[in-house]
């Protein structure tokens, strides 16, 4: 009997023990909801320079329209959006302003020290540019033509395009085909006088003076002129 007592004694001793250990752990889960709640809400307030008012202005501006169409807005940012007093927008602005900054200087320094490290780890480059088109030899080939597609009222074209030409591909050891946009002939001969094209260049076929057709707008586009180069009757981007 005295066992039995025992036993019972025991069993209603475990169902109270676990009664409040489930009481603890309840109030505990309560409690880990809210300590770390307003831990963060300190720890926010601090890294963003702003009070604990301002980050509950900041929470109801997120809950609205503002933090549907700008998810993961800084704080001082979003309150300054919001703001309708002209002071307080320009308060919100300034700490927003500092903290750009902070964050830019830190990312400058970080990104030159990285280069830093990355340079004296890794002294040798790591792109062979020989390999690239415009330091290969054969990046223009003696049988390659250019092919130059203009509009006539092109601000600086007649001047400055054709001498970087001139300088950068040997102009005009590699043939020259000019097409003129919207000329007739007199109008094509008279833009090729002032864009200083020589005749005896045109006279020994090493510029070629042609009113462009229609087709050849498309390739043109919309930009006031296009350099390419011909080669096995293909057309490639010139960059220069």
């Amino acid at each position: 009997m005295k066992i039995l007592i025992f036993t019972l004694s025991l069993a209603f001793s475990l169902n109270a023990f676990s009664a409040t250990t489930k009481t603890e752990e309840l109030t505990l889960k309560n409690s880990s909801i809210e300590v770390p709640q307003h831990s963060v809400n300190k720890s926010t307030k601090n890294a963003w320079g702003l009070t604990i008012s301002d980050m509950e202005k900041y929470q109801k501006v997120v809950n609205g329209p503002r933090g549907t169409f700008s998810p993961g807005i800084a704080p001082p940012l979003a309150l300054a959006l919001e703001a309708e007093d002209l002071d307080e927008k320009k308060h919100y602005l300034s700490i927003y302003a500092d903290l750009v900054y902070d964050s830019t200087e830190k990312d400058l320094a970080t990104s030159q020290l990285y280069r830093e490290i990355f340079n004296q780890k890794y002294p040798q480059p790591i792109i062979n540019t020989g390999l690239l088109f415009e330091n290969n030899e054969n990046y223009i080939k003696p049988t390659d033509r250019f092919v130059v597609f203009i509009s006539p009222d092109c601000a600086d074209c007649s001047g400055k395009l054709l001498n970087d030409l001139i300088t950068t591909a040997n102009f005009p050891k590699n043939p020259t085909d000019i097409y003129v946009s919207d000329l007739n002939e007199d109008e094509l001969n008279a833009w090729a006088n002032k864009s200083n094209i020589k005749v005896k260049d045109v006279q020994l076929g090493k510029v070629t003076l042609n009113i462009m057709p229609e087709i050849m707008k498309i390739i043109q586009g919309d930009k006031d002129y296009a350099i390419y180069i011909s080669r096995d009757d293909l057309l490639f981007d010139f960059v220069n």
